[in-house]
Protein backbone atom coordinates (compact mmCIF):
# COMPACT_ATOMS: atom_id res chain seq x y z
CA UNK A 1 0.00 0.00 0.00
CA UNK A 2 1.47 3.46 -0.53
CA UNK A 3 0.51 7.10 0.87
CA UNK A 4 -1.26 7.92 -2.60
CA UNK A 5 -4.98 8.28 -2.84
CA UNK A 6 -7.06 5.50 -3.69
CA UNK A 7 -9.33 4.82 -6.90
CA UNK A 8 -12.08 1.90 -6.23
CA UNK A 9 -14.97 1.79 -7.41
CA UNK A 10 -15.60 0.52 -3.94
CA UNK A 11 -13.75 2.24 -0.91
CA UNK A 12 -12.92 0.40 2.63
CA UNK A 13 -13.87 1.99 5.51
CA UNK A 14 -11.23 3.69 8.15
CA UNK A 15 -12.27 0.54 10.59
CA UNK A 16 -11.73 -2.14 7.62
CA UNK A 17 -8.39 -0.31 6.34
CA UNK A 18 -7.10 -0.95 10.00
CA UNK A 19 -8.43 -4.18 11.23
CA UNK A 20 -9.18 -5.86 7.86
CA UNK A 21 -5.88 -6.08 6.06
CA UNK A 22 -3.12 -8.26 5.59
CA UNK A 23 -0.67 -5.87 6.49
CA UNK A 24 -2.16 -5.01 9.87
CA UNK A 25 -2.93 -8.06 11.13
CA UNK A 26 -1.09 -7.65 14.13
CA UNK A 27 -4.56 -5.02 14.94
CA UNK A 28 -7.01 -7.07 14.30
CA UNK A 29 -5.70 -9.66 16.63
CA UNK A 30 -5.07 -7.01 19.14
CA UNK A 31 -9.02 -6.20 18.67
CA UNK A 32 -9.76 -10.28 18.76
CA UNK A 33 -7.91 -10.58 22.31
CA UNK A 34 -9.25 -7.78 23.75
CA UNK A 35 -13.12 -8.93 22.97
CA UNK A 36 -12.26 -12.72 24.13
CA UNK A 37 -9.84 -11.63 26.80
CA UNK A 38 -6.87 -14.07 25.36
CA UNK A 39 -3.41 -13.51 25.20
CA UNK A 40 -2.71 -14.90 20.94
CA UNK A 41 0.38 -13.38 19.50
CA UNK A 42 1.03 -14.82 16.34
CA UNK A 43 -0.84 -12.88 13.51
CA UNK A 44 -0.34 -15.43 10.86
CA UNK A 45 -2.40 -18.13 11.81
CA UNK A 46 -5.44 -15.49 11.71
CA UNK A 47 -7.27 -16.45 7.93
CA UNK A 48 -9.22 -13.31 6.78
CA UNK A 49 -12.22 -13.97 4.70
CA UNK A 50 -13.92 -10.82 4.34
CA UNK A 51 -16.64 -10.78 1.35
CA UNK A 52 -15.71 -8.46 -1.44
CA UNK A 53 -19.15 -6.84 -1.33
CA UNK A 54 -21.02 -3.52 -1.07
CA UNK A 55 -22.67 -2.71 2.53
CA UNK A 56 -24.18 0.83 1.85
CA UNK A 57 -23.51 3.19 -0.92
CA UNK A 58 -20.33 2.06 -2.33
CA UNK A 59 -18.48 1.34 1.61
CA UNK A 60 -17.36 -1.18 2.98
CA UNK A 61 -17.22 -1.41 6.32
CA UNK A 62 -16.83 -5.44 7.42
CA UNK A 63 -14.32 -7.71 8.41
CA UNK A 64 -14.59 -11.55 9.10
CA UNK A 65 -11.93 -13.86 9.98
CA UNK A 66 -10.69 -17.19 11.31
CA UNK A 67 -9.06 -17.61 14.07
CA UNK A 68 -8.78 -20.33 16.71
CA UNK A 69 -11.62 -22.37 15.57
CA UNK A 70 -13.85 -19.52 15.02
CA UNK A 71 -15.47 -17.37 12.58
CA UNK A 72 -15.33 -14.17 13.55
CA UNK A 73 -17.74 -10.95 11.77
CA UNK A 74 -17.03 -7.44 12.99
CA UNK A 75 -18.43 -4.92 11.68
CA UNK A 76 -18.48 -0.40 12.53
CA UNK A 77 -21.54 1.13 12.34
CA UNK A 78 -22.53 5.02 13.11
CA UNK A 79 -25.89 4.43 13.01
CA UNK A 80 -28.21 1.93 14.50
CA UNK A 81 -30.34 -1.20 12.79
CA UNK A 82 -32.23 -3.50 14.35
CA UNK A 83 -31.99 -5.69 11.45
CA UNK A 84 -27.56 -6.49 12.52
CA UNK A 85 -28.81 -9.55 13.37
CA UNK A 86 -30.68 -10.56 10.01
CA UNK A 87 -27.66 -8.94 8.10
CA UNK A 88 -24.77 -10.81 9.77
CA UNK A 89 -27.19 -14.44 9.62
CA UNK A 90 -26.85 -13.61 5.54
CA UNK A 91 -23.62 -12.56 5.54
CA UNK A 92 -22.36 -15.46 7.27
CA UNK A 93 -24.07 -17.98 5.62
CA UNK A 94 -22.15 -16.80 2.57
CA UNK A 95 -19.34 -16.69 4.39
CA UNK A 96 -19.63 -20.49 5.39
CA UNK A 97 -20.66 -21.42 1.76
CA UNK A 98 -17.44 -19.63 0.87
CA UNK A 99 -15.25 -21.77 3.06
CA UNK A 100 -16.45 -24.91 2.86
CA UNK A 101 -16.70 -24.23 -0.90
CA UNK A 102 -20.43 -25.18 -1.89
CA UNK A 103 -20.89 -24.61 -5.42
CA UNK A 104 -22.68 -26.55 -7.49
CA UNK A 105 -25.14 -29.66 -6.60
CA UNK A 106 -23.32 -29.01 -2.94
CA UNK A 107 -23.01 -32.64 -2.43
CA UNK A 108 -21.03 -32.46 0.80
CA UNK A 109 -24.17 -31.41 2.66
CA UNK A 110 -25.72 -34.56 2.01
CA UNK A 111 -22.54 -36.43 3.33
CA UNK A 112 -22.41 -39.04 5.69
CA UNK A 113 -19.87 -37.48 7.68
CA UNK A 114 -20.88 -34.04 9.46
CA UNK A 115 -19.27 -30.94 8.39
CA UNK A 116 -17.07 -29.43 11.06
CA UNK A 117 -17.90 -25.38 11.17
CA UNK A 118 -15.75 -22.71 12.71
CA UNK A 119 -17.81 -20.91 15.78
CA UNK A 120 -19.16 -17.76 14.95
CA UNK A 121 -19.09 -14.64 17.19
CA UNK A 122 -20.64 -11.31 15.76
CA UNK A 123 -19.75 -8.08 16.67
CA UNK A 124 -20.58 -4.69 15.66
CA UNK A 125 -18.39 -1.32 17.25
CA UNK A 126 -21.08 1.49 17.71
CA UNK A 127 -19.79 5.11 17.82
CA UNK A 128 -23.17 6.61 16.83
CA UNK A 129 -25.02 8.85 19.45
CA UNK A 130 -28.34 7.07 19.60
CA UNK A 131 -27.26 4.97 23.01
CA UNK A 132 -25.26 5.49 25.88
CA UNK A 133 -24.86 1.60 27.44
CA UNK A 134 -21.43 -0.12 27.03
CA UNK A 135 -22.52 -2.90 25.27
CA UNK A 136 -25.69 -4.48 24.13
CA UNK A 137 -27.50 -7.67 22.21
CA UNK A 138 -29.41 -7.70 19.30
CA UNK A 139 -31.03 -11.46 18.52
CA UNK A 140 -32.50 -12.69 15.45
CA UNK A 141 -35.26 -14.29 17.16
CA UNK A 142 -36.76 -11.15 18.07
CA UNK A 143 -37.36 -10.47 14.07
CA UNK A 144 -39.77 -13.54 14.11
CA UNK A 145 -43.46 -13.37 13.89
CA UNK A 146 -43.60 -15.67 17.38
CA UNK A 147 -40.02 -15.52 18.70
CA UNK A 148 -40.54 -17.85 21.18
CA UNK A 149 -41.32 -20.36 18.65
CA UNK A 150 -37.98 -19.96 16.35
CA UNK A 151 -35.81 -22.65 15.93
CA UNK A 152 -32.59 -20.40 15.09
CA UNK A 153 -30.96 -17.31 16.41
CA UNK A 154 -28.39 -15.06 15.48
CA UNK A 155 -26.72 -13.03 19.12
CA UNK A 156 -25.10 -9.97 17.41
CA UNK A 157 -23.28 -8.23 20.64
CA UNK A 158 -22.89 -4.35 19.84
CA UNK A 159 -20.06 -2.66 21.96
CA UNK A 160 -20.00 1.11 22.36
CA UNK A 161 -16.45 3.02 21.21
CA UNK A 162 -17.27 6.41 21.76
CA UNK A 163 -15.31 8.07 24.45
CA UNK A 164 -16.03 7.19 27.78
CA UNK A 165 -17.25 3.99 26.77
CA UNK A 166 -15.58 0.57 27.19
CA UNK A 167 -12.64 1.53 28.95
CA UNK A 168 -11.52 -1.94 29.61
CA UNK A 169 -11.61 -3.04 26.01
CA UNK A 170 -9.82 0.27 25.32
CA UNK A 171 -7.11 -0.33 27.19
CA UNK A 172 -6.72 -3.91 26.06
CA UNK A 173 -6.36 -2.84 22.76
CA UNK A 174 -4.57 0.32 21.80
CA UNK A 175 -5.54 0.47 18.22
CA UNK A 176 -9.59 0.47 19.19
CA UNK A 177 -8.82 3.20 21.61
CA UNK A 178 -6.56 5.70 19.01
CA UNK A 179 -9.33 4.36 16.01
CA UNK A 180 -11.93 6.05 18.64
CA UNK A 181 -10.14 8.99 19.94
CA UNK A 182 -9.81 9.96 15.96
CA UNK A 183 -12.75 9.79 15.52
CA UNK A 184 -14.27 11.67 18.27
CA UNK A 185 -11.68 14.55 17.78
CA UNK A 186 -12.17 15.12 14.26
CA UNK A 187 -15.93 15.34 14.85
CA UNK A 188 -15.30 17.43 17.69
CA UNK A 189 -12.95 19.70 15.21
CA UNK A 190 -15.38 19.70 12.92
CA UNK A 191 -18.22 21.06 15.15
CA UNK A 192 -15.92 24.10 16.31
CA UNK A 193 -15.46 24.98 12.37
CA UNK A 194 -12.92 23.61 10.84
CA UNK A 195 -12.95 21.63 7.58
CA UNK A 196 -13.21 18.24 7.59
CA UNK A 197 -10.10 17.70 5.65
CA UNK A 198 -8.15 19.80 8.54
CA UNK A 199 -10.08 18.24 10.99
CA UNK A 200 -8.88 14.66 9.87
CA UNK A 201 -5.04 15.93 9.69
CA UNK A 202 -4.65 17.39 12.47
CA UNK A 203 -6.55 14.35 14.62
CA UNK A 204 -4.40 12.35 12.74
CA UNK A 205 -1.68 14.59 14.19
CA UNK A 206 -2.45 13.98 17.77
CA UNK A 207 -2.24 9.92 16.97
CA UNK A 208 0.79 9.82 15.37
CA UNK A 209 2.70 12.28 17.82
CA UNK A 210 1.44 9.30 20.44
CA UNK A 211 4.58 7.11 18.29
CA UNK A 212 2.90 3.65 19.11
CA UNK A 213 0.09 1.82 18.17
CA UNK A 214 -2.02 3.46 14.77
CA UNK A 215 0.74 6.25 14.51
CA UNK A 216 2.91 4.27 11.64
CA UNK A 217 -0.21 3.54 9.87
CA UNK A 218 -1.66 7.59 9.67
CA UNK A 219 2.06 8.29 9.11
CA UNK A 220 2.72 6.36 6.09
CA UNK A 221 -1.14 6.53 4.78
CA UNK A 222 -2.19 10.09 5.21
CA UNK A 223 -3.39 10.79 1.89
CA UNK A 224 -5.66 7.06 1.97
CA UNK A 225 -6.74 7.84 5.33
CA UNK A 226 -7.86 11.58 4.53
CA UNK A 227 -9.75 10.15 1.38
CA UNK A 228 -11.31 7.25 2.99
CA UNK A 229 -12.54 8.89 5.85
CA UNK A 230 -14.02 11.99 4.12
CA UNK A 231 -15.84 9.43 2.38
CA UNK A 232 -16.96 8.23 5.18
CA UNK A 233 -18.31 11.67 6.75
CA UNK A 234 -20.53 11.85 3.45
CA UNK A 235 -22.04 8.58 4.20
CA UNK A 236 -22.96 10.09 7.64
CA UNK A 237 -24.43 13.23 6.01
CA UNK A 238 -26.65 10.77 3.66
CA UNK A 239 -27.38 8.87 6.44
CA UNK A 240 -28.64 11.96 8.20
CA UNK A 241 -30.76 12.72 5.14
CA UNK A 242 -32.46 10.09 4.41
CA UNK A 243 -33.71 10.11 8.19
CA UNK A 244 -34.91 13.53 8.09
CA UNK A 245 -36.78 12.31 4.85
CA UNK A 246 -38.09 9.47 6.23
CA UNK A 247 -39.12 11.24 9.69
CA UNK A 248 -40.75 13.71 7.78
CA UNK A 249 -42.51 11.46 5.27
CA UNK A 250 -43.91 9.32 8.12
CA UNK A 251 -45.07 12.08 10.15
CA UNK A 252 -47.35 13.24 7.10
CA UNK A 253 -48.65 9.38 6.29
CA UNK A 254 -49.36 9.36 9.90
CA UNK A 255 -51.47 12.06 9.97
CA UNK A 256 -53.36 10.39 6.93
CA UNK A 257 -53.56 6.85 8.44
CA UNK A 258 -54.44 9.35 11.87
CA UNK A 259 -58.10 10.10 10.40
CA UNK A 260 -58.81 6.38 10.19
CA UNK A 261 -57.35 4.70 13.15
CA UNK A 262 -56.71 7.23 16.61
CA UNK A 263 -53.89 9.79 15.63
CA UNK A 264 -51.30 8.07 18.01
CA UNK A 265 -51.46 4.81 16.62
CA UNK A 266 -51.69 6.28 13.39
CA UNK A 267 -48.33 8.73 13.66
CA UNK A 268 -46.55 5.40 15.26
CA UNK A 269 -47.67 3.15 11.63
CA UNK A 270 -46.96 5.92 9.58
CA UNK A 271 -43.49 7.05 11.02
CA UNK A 272 -42.52 3.04 10.21
CA UNK A 273 -43.89 3.14 7.04
CA UNK A 274 -42.41 6.53 6.46
CA UNK A 275 -38.43 5.23 7.29
CA UNK A 276 -38.90 2.36 4.59
CA UNK A 277 -40.23 4.60 1.85
CA UNK A 278 -38.20 7.52 2.57
CA UNK A 279 -34.81 5.63 2.33
CA UNK A 280 -35.60 4.24 -0.81
CA UNK A 281 -36.73 7.50 -2.08
CA UNK A 282 -33.94 9.22 -0.83
CA UNK A 283 -31.42 6.73 -2.72
CA UNK A 284 -33.41 6.97 -5.86
CA UNK A 285 -32.40 10.78 -5.18
CA UNK A 286 -28.67 10.18 -5.01
CA UNK A 287 -28.85 7.97 -8.02
CA UNK A 288 -30.46 10.06 -10.38
CA UNK A 289 -28.55 12.62 -9.49
CA UNK A 290 -25.17 11.08 -9.83
CA UNK A 291 -26.66 9.57 -13.12
CA UNK A 292 -27.29 13.81 -14.48
CA UNK A 293 -30.62 13.43 -14.67
CA UNK A 294 -32.11 16.96 -14.49
CA UNK A 295 -33.69 18.88 -11.81
CA UNK A 296 -36.86 18.99 -13.77
CA UNK A 297 -37.06 15.48 -14.10
CA UNK A 298 -35.88 14.76 -10.90
CA UNK A 299 -38.70 16.48 -9.72
CA UNK A 300 -41.16 15.31 -11.32
CA UNK A 301 -40.07 11.43 -10.47
CA UNK A 302 -40.11 11.29 -6.70
CA UNK A 303 -42.26 14.68 -6.01
CA UNK A 304 -39.57 16.20 -4.24
CA UNK A 305 -38.65 20.17 -4.45
CA UNK A 306 -35.80 21.56 -5.82
CA UNK A 307 -34.18 22.55 -2.28
CA UNK A 308 -34.30 18.75 -1.36
CA UNK A 309 -31.90 18.43 -4.73
CA UNK A 310 -29.42 21.28 -3.37
CA UNK A 311 -28.84 19.39 0.24
CA UNK A 312 -28.28 16.48 -1.66
CA UNK A 313 -25.90 17.44 -4.14
CA UNK A 314 -24.13 19.30 -1.42
CA UNK A 315 -23.60 16.23 0.43
CA UNK A 316 -22.56 14.40 -2.74
CA UNK A 317 -19.97 16.97 -3.64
Amino acid sequence: MTNTPTNREYKDSLFRLIFGSEENKEFTLSLYNAINGSHYTDASQLRLNTLQRVVFLGMRNDVSFVFDSSLQLYEHQSSYSPNMPLRGFFYLADVLRKELRLEGENRMLYSAKLLRLPTPQVVVFYNGEQFKEDQFELHLKDAFEAPEKACIDLVVKVLNINSDHNQGLMANCLALRQYAEFVSETRRLVAEGKTSEEAIYEAMDTIISEEAGLSAFFREHRAEVTEVYLDEYDEEGVRQLMREEAIEQGIEEGRRIGIEQGIEQGIEQGIEQGIEQGQTRTLELFRMIKEGVSDEDIVSALKCTLSDIQRAREILA
